[in-house]
C-alpha cells in the first residue's frame, strides 16, 4: 500500500513538473516571424525607439519600448517615417531570461488611422 502512494506522489510530481515546464507563454508565428505594431518615440542614427501599441503577434506587451538597432534593421527595410507614426514590424524574437530580444527585422511598414498597411 506505502509503495502505491509512493508511485501516486511522484507520478503527481512529475506531472506537475511537466506543466509547469510546459505553461511557455512564448508566442511564436509559424515560419519564426513575429509582428507587432508600434509608435514611433526617436529616430536617431544608431535606432529607432518604439513603443507597442499593438502586440499582434509577439512576446512584447503593449507600452514596452523596443530599440531597434540599425545593425538588425535593414535600411532599405526603414520607410520614411517620423516620430509619432505608427509602423508594423516583422520579426524574429527570441525570448530570453533577461527579457526579448530581437534578433532580425524582415520588414517595416507604415500603419494607417484605420489599421491597414500603406505601402511603402
Amino acid at each position: 500500500m506505502k509503495k502505491n502512494r509512493k508511485v501516486v506522489l511522484i507520478s503527481i510530481v512529475v506531472l506537475g513538473l511537466m506543466l509547469v515546464a510546459c505553461g511557455n507563454d512564448t508566442v511564436v508565428q509559424s515560419g519564426g516571424q513575429n509582428y507587432f505594431d508600434a509608435m514611433i518615440v526617436d529616430l536617431s542614427d544608431e535606432a529607432i525607439l518604439v513603443s507597442c501599441t499593438n502586440p499582434i503577434e509577439t512576446n512584447f506587451k503593449e507600452g514596452d519600448n523596443i530599440s531597434l538597432t540599425k545593425s538588425i534593421v535593414p535600411s532599405d527595410k526603414i520607410p520614411k517615417v517620423e516620430v509619432g507614426d505608427i509602423i508594423r514590424v516583422v520579426c524574429a524574437e527570441k525570448v530570453l531570461e533577461e527579457g526579448i530580444e530581437i534578433q532580425s527585422v524582415f520588414s517595416i511598414y507604415l500603419v494607417a488611422d484605420d489599421g491597414s498597411i500603406i505601402d511603402n
